[in-house]
């Protein structure tokens, strides 16, 4: 399809910035779609039609607004692109409606989600006497791991489990092996049982910790435990928030020893007291100093651990995190710079200002982060517009990131997070960015506006408009998405001719069905707009009744005063006047018997304008226009 629109294909990891506004997909069209979408599937062009399908299709609105009559003549199509469209849709068309309505179509339906899998799988077992007497026994065996496998094995009981099974589980929680302890304190808690014997168990395994060597075999490993199984059982039996497991975790993080071992290691402990949000603050006098420790890893994972302390914390930890923000090790600024945006808006009056001098740096993989870390602060980083903005006019030159993205790309969907009070800076100055011809940076324009929402649309239509008139077809269609995100929704006139115009305006002929398409989408909010594009914009074939048949009375006067209301308009664009007092002409040379009263008063409306044309290069084609709708009047 992106052969018919002609839209340059977007790079890869062109969404690695920040989140998808999401799959837009809604069970109907809005009535505005609807209209435009229902007028673009009767155009006479083909190519118009097939805009039309693919919209509906993308969207699983077929089954509500095509029907095969519509697409028959789309699959006779010589062009393969159409065909191939139509047969996409024939077959949205012909399937089974899924159960939910029609924004389930096409997707398969589970009898069983995952949650209902899982449920069954904890669901308590009753497990058969001789068996029973099997696991037991197994809790006896020398090797730890079949131990482990007994204790399992008779936790799956649950709530019911006997007192037998209990009292032979409740010595396992001194077992020589600490993943047979962390294995008995899960079972017994699925029994409901035991739980101040489990919360000393645990707590010793804590107090006892230290990390393996890295140097530790396999098979050894196996026999001991880590710390995210040791943090696994104490979630699941509630205990993470209890004061004495807080202070053994803080003073894991503080021990030295944890950071001359596993990469794995350090994560496990700073990610959970990262996962404790608020619960951590009365630790913080414990956690500050860390960031200021003399081993970079140290700073690191301390940070890592205050991410989430909450709003009311979040602005201390992040004043104790500006030195970091310039430190002489690359890689602390630059995942500083990456992750400062979790500590949320509370901290933005402190971390945005720390983050603005990384975006003055090109070429440079901190600027990137730090410019992501921006748009995720959202309305709380508003006072960074202008200098997102000055990124737009001080790109990259070379690729930057993991994915080899350009910072200009990602200040632009920034822009797109910061909230409605910047606007008015923001949105003409990236409609302004089309014209460098960039096609990834147009993408993200598209997902900032489209992030922004109907508040963008007062200002991104009137700066989007011009851009329809211009030679550039890649430029036209970033105009023509911008626009088309909002539709006609004041119902303008004036934007209308304005849009025509840029029909008017093509100067290679693959451009014209899709900006005619968007034309028709755009006036679905008003029904005359819609009958000036039947009339106007190069349309495909003469929009007066094939055969010679005349319009109804009524018809007459509805094209009679759309073509009255957008006249005065049209003075701005004379190739566009010129189309439509040639309309004029053809109107009135239709008109073979007595106009009705009310065309009358049209007509001779539409000879004053006609006469007071003062457009040099349309006052030909508007005398010609004259002479016809006089000869009209004269059969009244």
């Amino acid at each position: 399809m992106a052969a018919i629109l002609g839209i340059t294909q977007v790079p890869a990891g062109a969404q690695e910035y920040f989140p998808s506004p999401g799959d837009k997909t809604s069970p109907r069209p809005l009535p505005w779609e609807e209209s435009g979408l229902r007028a673009a599937l009767a155009d006479a062009s083909l190519e118009v039609r097939s805009q039309a399908v693919f919209h509906i299709t993308h969207n699983r609105w077929a089954r509500l607004l095509l029907t095969a009559k519509d697409l028959e003549p789309l699959l006779q199509s010589p062009n393969e692109e159409i065909k191939k469209q139509a047969v996409e849709a024939q077959a949205q068309l012909s399937a089974t409606p899924a159960p939910g309505g029609a924004e389930s179509a096409g997707k398969k339906h589970d009898p069983s989600p995952p949650e209902s899998a899982e449920a069954a799988q904890k669901a308590p077992v009753e497990i058969a006497p001789e068996r029973v007497k099997e696991l037991l026994t197994q809790l006896h065996d020398p090797h730890f791991y079949d131990r482990d496998h007994a204790v399992k094995a008779l936790g799956r009981a649950g709530t019911l489990a006997t007192e037998e099974m209990v009292s032979a589980l409740v010595p396992m929680l001194q077992d020589p092996s600490l993943r047979v302890v962390c294995s008995a304190a899960l079972a017994l808690r699925d029994m409901g049982r035991e739980e101040a014997a489990c919360r000393e168990a645990l707590l010793r395994l804590l107090k006892a910790y230290k990390p393996l060597p890295e140097e530790t075999g396999f098979l050894e490993s196996l026999g001991a435990f880590s710390l995210d199984e040791i943090f696994y059982v104490m979630t699941a039996a509630d205990l993470e928030s209890s004061p004495e497991f807080i202070s053994q975790i803080v003073r894991q993080l503080k021990d030295p020893l944890l950071f001359m071992r596993s990469e794995y290691t350090r994560s496990a402990v700073s990610s959970f007291v990262q996962g404790m949000g608020p619960k951590i603050s009365p630790y913080l006098k414990d956690l500050l100093p860390l960031l200021q420790d003399a081993n970079p890893n140290v700073q690191l994972h301390a940070m890592y651990a205050l991410l989430d302390v909450g709003d009311e914390a979040a602005p201390t930890v992040a004043r104790a995190l500006l030195p970091l923000f310039t430190s002489t090790d690359d890689h602390v600024r630059y995942l500083t710079a990456n992750y400062c945006y979790a500590l949320g808006p509370a901290a933005a009056p402190v971390v945005v200002p720390a983050l603005l001098p990384f975006l003055r740096k090109t070429n440079d993989a901190s600027r990137l982060r730090a410019i992501i870390s921006l748009g995720r602060l959202g309305p709380s980083a508003a006072p960074a517009a202008r200098e997102l903005l000055a990124v737009l006019d001080h790109p990259d030159t070379e690729p930057v990131g993991h994915q080899g993205g350009f910072s200009q790309h990602a200040a632009a969907e920034a822009l797109g997070q910061l909230g409605p009070g910047v606007e008015p800076l923001v949105v003409p100055a990236l409609v302004q960015h089309f014209k460098d011809g960039d096609a990834m940076l147009g993408f993200s324009i598209l997902r900032a506006f489209e992030c922004m929402g109907a508040a963008a649309a007062p200002l991104a239509i009137p700066a989007a408009l011009p851009l329809l008139q211009s030679t550039d077809g890649q430029i036209k269609v970033w105009a023509c998405e911008t626009i088309r995100l909002w539709g006609n929704f004041q119902r303008d006139p004036a934007w209308q001719c304005a849009a025509l115009a840029g029909a008017t305006a093509v100067t290679k002929e693959e451009d014209l069905p899709y900006l005619r398409y968007s034309l028709y989408l755009w006036s679905g909010h008003d029904p005359e707009l819609l009958l000036s594009v039947r009339w106007l914009g190069h349309p495909a074939a003469p929009p007066m009744p094939a055969g010679g048949a005349a319009l109804s009375a009524a018809e007459q006067q509805s094209v009679l005063h759309m073509l009255h209301t957008l006249w005065a308009h049209s003075a701005k664009y004379p190739a566009l006047r010129q189309e439509m007092a040639a309309r004029i002409a053809d109107f009135a040379q239709s008109i073979t018997t007595a106009p009705d009263e009310k065309v009358v008063e049209l007509l001779k409306k539409m000879d004053e304008l006609l006469k007071a044309d003062t457009i040099k290069e349309t006052q030909p084609a508007s005398a010609k226009a004259r002479s016809t709708v006089q000869r009209a009047l004269t059969r009244g």
